[in-house]
């Protein structure tokens, strides 16, 4: 199943109660395990949101480019074994997330164009045993 979320408006009566973010991701969790890829570019997913993704265990390709996502984040998805593909363009991840991307045993391909990740670092990372393709364009 292929899910895309539309990005969401937000307000500060959306912060009251949580925002609108966090309820659709809450909606998600009774189908989690059919979820095989999820599209959330541009919906200012931040970290606190991938705590509740990484319960999706079945997921293989994750795009949540163009947003706030950090170093701290990556570390909530790091039980998702199923994930084989993950896009982080232009979000705030830098070379602090390389270990866990080699944690995450399934992953193949890692797209971060736009980030503080230099071409320097993914040449040093590629070396490393058991570590996925990291691609900074194309």
């Amino acid at each position: 199943m292929l899910l895309t979320l539309c990005p969401v408006k937000y307000s500060k009566s959306n912060s009251k109660n949580g925002s609108k973010l966090d309820m659709m991701l809450e909606k998600l969790l009774p189908i989690k395990n059919n979820i095989m890829w999820l599209s959330l570019k541009d919906n200012n997913v931040q970290d606190k949101h991938l705590k509740t993704i990484g319960k999706f265990v079945n997921l293989q390709k994750l795009e949540i480019e163009k947003n706030p996502i950090t170093d701290m984040g990556i570390v909530e998805i790091l039980a998702n074994q199923s994930l084989t593909a993950l896009n982080l363009d232009q979000t705030k991840i830098t070379a602090l997330s390389f270990e866990n991307f080699v944690k995450m045993q399934g992953l193949e391909r890692v797209y971060a164009w736009g980030t503080a990740i230099t071409q320097e670092e993914v040449g040093r990372f590629a070396v490393t045993e058991n570590s996925p393709a990291l691609v900074l364009g194309m």
